[in-house]
């Protein structure tokens, strides 16, 4: 089974983003996590998930202090309703795999 981490601190978008991605993928278990703390226990727990989609801004921090918790497996995506160049540039560096902005097109 196919496991990733949802990291969003919107409920709504959260739920918006877990429907979507069990309508399009089967087999497929999403934890979730809305903050970075709840991210770090979710990745303490569940060391082989496939993916982290991440929100940029978490009320404790930014979706790219998760790639400090993880070794190059798995991919961040990072999600942000405040694109800009510059923090595209430093997510990619940082080790993000992706970069895209809200709202995402489904």
């Amino acid at each position: 089974m196919t496991e990733l981490l949802l990291v969003e601190d919107d409920p709504a978008q959260r739920s918006a983003l877990q429907e979507f991605l069990h309508l399009e993928l089967n087999d497929l278990k999403i934890h979730e996590a809305g903050s970075i703390a709840a991210a770090r226990s979710v990745l303490a727990s569940h060391p082989d998930l496939s993916l982290i989609i991440s929100d940029l801004m978490l009320p404790d921090g930014q979706g790219t202090d998760l790639l400090a918790q993880k070794s190059a497996d798995p991919p961040l995506l990072i999600l942000t309703a405040q694109p800009s160049i510059e923090s595209a540039v430093l997510a990619i560096q940082a080790g993000a795999s992706d970069y895209l902005s809200k709202p995402v097109d489904l």
